[in-house]
């Protein structure tokens, strides 16, 4: 594996990390903010494997797409639901006009199925070709 993919590797990890670490704090919103930014690091770094350079872009969607794997079901809702959750966190008039509210509850959720797929996606790392 290329040092650059450990890196995005090693990036990945570390917001990870970082999303639990807010989600102890009361801080819901920055680790959701935190597992989205984990997710398109994972993805990225997938994409860099592949030989491919990643686009600059946010949409974990596209990002998926770009790796050109046969995703399971959860993980692609999993993507779904992270998705929209770039911008809010950061912006208080956008999280205000899409009507997002963190909660505990939101937030550990979507922390746990971070932490499911983020696994899946770095076993691809791993074990394809």
């Amino acid at each position: 594996m290329k040092n650059i993919t450990k890196k995005w590797i090693e990036f990945a990890e570390k917001d990870l990390e970082v999303a639990s670490d807010l989600l102890e704090k009361r801080h819901w919103q920055y680790c959701v903010l935190f597992c989205h930014q984990a997710i398109e690091k994972i993805l990225k770094a997938n994409v860099i494997k592949r030989g491919k350079t990643p686009r600059k872009i946010h949409d974990l969607a596209s990002l998926l797409g770009d790796i050109e794997i046969k995703a399971p079901l959860h993980v692609i809702s999993v993507i779904e639901t992270l998705n929209p959750h770039y911008m809010p966190p950061r912006y208080p008039d956008i999280a205000y006009k899409m009507k997002f509210v963190y909660t505990k509850e939101i937030a550990g959720n979507l922390l746990n199925s971070t932490k499911e797929i983020f696994q899946w996606l770095k076993d691809k790392l791993v074990h394809e070709k």
